[in-house]
């Protein structure tokens, strides 16, 4: 045997118990600091996380709380299928479309083919048109008192003018 294989035998197998020794310890330290020096997650509003369409629809509900498992926020769906749990975002929708076929499963013929023409004619009517621009100051949102804004230099001179007169 060459010298270069003798040496590369003897560190190969001097290093692997090393290895498995530190790996050990690293396992071992690393598992009593997440136990007691880190601080854990509390639970997170779900409301700062999913739109109001993904917390809530017919026959399902997201609960108010959810987990992080720290990677995932960790949801559970309440439904009368019972509780599911879903591990991010994605696999809330997935986890919603399980519970609005089971749903639809569950309905008669007849009721399920009427929700279906119903939700498709929704769907080819498109969105709702959005409200034209509207001026400053006017309704939803006048201003406050003492607020308002001030006329145009010519609304105030044709105001002036008039009482000149």
């Amino acid at each position: 045997m060459s010298s270069l294989r003798k040496v590369r035998a003897r560190f190969a197998f001097g290093a692997l118990p090393v290895a498995i020794l530190f790996g050990a310890a690293w396992r071992a330290a690393a598992g009593t600091a997440a136990g007691s020096g880190y601080e854990q997650p509390g639970p997170l509003s779900v409301s700062r996380y999913l739109r109001t369409d993904q917390i809530a629809g017919s026959g399902w509900k997201v609960q108010p709380r959810a987990t992080n498992d720290g990677i995932f926020n960790v949801y559970t769906v309440d439904s009368r299928f019972g509780s599911l749990q879903a591990r991010g975002s994605a696999r809330l929708a997935v986890r919603v479309k399980e519970i609005e076929a089971a749903w639809l499963g569950s309905l008669a013929p007849e009721a399920a083919k009427a929700f279906t023409t119903a939700v498709a004619a929704a769907r080819a009517r498109g969105p709702v048109e959005p409200p034209p621009p509207m001026a400053p100051g006017t309704a939803p949102r006048p201003p406050r008192p003492g607020r308002e804004p001030k006329p145009s230099k010519e609304e105030r001179t044709k105001s002036s003018r008039a009482f000149r007169d």
